[in-house]
Formats: C-alpha cells, structure tokens, sequence
C-alpha cells in the first residue's frame, strides 16, 4: 500500500482561528486518509486544531516546532459521516469597534452555510453593531450572551502539585458544561507559574468546589504528625528545647534562575521543638508515619531519660 501524499499549508503570520479555516477549507477537499501539515506561528492554533478534530473525527498526528514561533501540524483526514454544523470562535475582546463586526463579516464571508460563528466582544457598541448587522436577514443571530459581572478574584496556593496544570484541568472541567450552566455560573481560572498559584474568577459555588479541591491536594502531600511530649525533672526544657530544635533547621530556600529568593516555594521545618516552662516540658511535633518515632532525634528519647 502507499503512504498517503502529504500537503503543506502555510498560515504563518496569520492569527488564530484563520489557521483552523484554512486547514478546514483545504481537508474538505481533500480524500480520506490523506495527511496536511498545516504550518501556524499563532500560539493558539494548537488548541484549536485539537478542539475542532474532537467535533469531527479527523486526526492531528503530531506537532514539529519549526525555527522561531512556527510550530507544523499533521492532520489526517477521516471518513465523515454526515455533515454537522461547525462553529468558528473569533475572540476579539480588547479591539476597539467597529474591529470586531468588520472582522467577523470578513471571516463569515469565507465560511460554509450552516456553520456558526461566535464574537466574542467587549466593545460597548458591538451588540448595536451586530444588531444593525443582521436585521436584513442575510445573517441571522441565534444568541446573544452577557455575562454577569464575575466575582472578584481571588488566589489559591497550590503547594503539592503544578498550578499550571491543575489550571489547565481545571479550564478544560469547567468548559465542558452545559451553556446554560457556563452562563449561570462563569469562571475565569488562570495560574502564576512564578508563585504557583491558581488565579480565580468564578461564581461562588464554583470558587468553594475549586478550593476544595484544592484544599484537598494540598492536604495529601502533607504527612500526618505526631506531637510527643516529654517531661523533664532536672533540666531546664526551655534551654533544652532551643538546643533540640537547631538540630533541625528550615529547608535552604528556593532560588529562580536569576538567584532571587522565592519564600512561597519554601518547605516548612519537619521537626519542631518547643518547650512549655509552665510544667518544664519538652514538646516535640514530628511527622507521624510509621517509625516517626524511631526518626526523632536519640537526644530527645536521651534527654527525657537521663533528666
């Protein structure tokens, strides 16, 4: 059998999702089986490719980083059963009006019959626009969605797993619902690789099942402790104490690649020695897994006996 023919396409200086279009255009015609390298500098066009090969079957084999920002995408076209009503997403928030009804006019020129296109717009004058756009009936407006005004937001430290991907996670949970429910209850979730905290905009309800969850994380990588408490009859515990708990200092802090000092990364002490003058005792807490016991320090188990 031979390997199926391959053909490029190259889309580089265009912005997203004109590289989804053209890969859509260029894979209608071609025959089932047959691979496209559709070549893109647009960060997003990865994530695009990947959605749009989830709604239609067809398949993104791999990705090659060219030189520079170029990233190559090999797509194999599928057998297609029946076909379905496509949607676009041009998100043009932050482009002042009339940009955003100008380029969705353009972009819709270019798209089959049937298929949908979402603008998504913060422009004050883009519902008018869109109004004016469609009341001849050439172009018909199934929805119209504004949001509420989010929440303000809020920080969640993660400290036992990758905020990026759990943001990530995260994104992708909270997208798959149904509109009505994305509607009714919006979340914005973001990361700081730097702090590696989860940034969050969301309703209520949502914001608490988020920090559950993350509570809930960083509850499992943190050991169970033991507190061991041990009375002394001669000694001073609090002399004691203070010569104990310098056996067990503070993990070195954290450095990023410029040498600075990042105190969010930095562990906290495993072994803890404090001392109650009250009743002259030594109060030792430790991590409480199998043979916590045996890892504590001789000195302690030495100096409760020996006192």
């Amino acid at each position: 059998m031979n390997p199926p023919s391959i053909i490029r396409l190259d889309m580089t200086g265009l912005a997203c999702p004109l590289p989804l279009l053209g890969a859509k255009k260029m894979l209608d015609d071609l025959p089932d089986g047959q691979h496209l390298v559709l070549i893109s500098d647009c960060p997003g066009t990865g994530d695009d490719l990947r959605a749009w090969a989830g709604q239609t079957g067809h398949e993104v084999l791999g990705t090659e980083r060219l030189n520079g920002r170029r990233v190559a995408y090999t797509i194999r076209r599928q057998p297609v059963e029946a076909p379905g009503r496509a949607s676009v997403v041009l998100d043009l928030r932050g482009a002042r009006c009339p940009g955003p009804i100008i380029e969705a006019r353009r972009l819709l020129r270019g798209m089959e019959p049937g298929e949908v296109l979402v603008l998504i717009s913060n422009c004050e004058s883009a519902p008018a626009d869109v109004e004016a756009w469609t009341a001849d009936g050439s172009v018909r407006l199934l929805d119209r969605y504004e949001p509420s005004e989010l929440p303000p937001l809020q920080l969640l430290q993660v400290r036992a797993a990758d905020a990026l991907q759990i943001s990530s996670m995260l994104r992708k949970r909270y997208d798959a619902r149904p509109a009505e429910q994305r509607r009714d209850q919006p979340v914005e979730i973001d990361a700081d690789a730097g702090t590696n905290t989860l940034i969050v905009t969301a309703h209520v309800d949502v914001f608490d099942e988020i920090k559950k969850f993350v509570d809930s994380i960083n509850r499992a990588g943190e050991a169970e402790r033991e507190t061991m408490i041990f009375s002394l009859n001669r000694a001073r515990a609090q002399d004691l104490a203070q010569a104990l708990d310098r056996l067990y200092p503070r993990p070195p802090m954290p450095l990023d690649r410029r040498g600075r000092p990042m105190p969010h990364l930095q562990e906290p002490k495993e072994v803890h020695v404090s001392a109650d003058p009250a009743t002259n005792t030594l109060i030792v807490e430790a991590p409480a897994e199998q043979g916590a016991r045996e890892d504590v320090p001789a000195q302690f188990i030495g100096a409760h006996e020996m006192f």
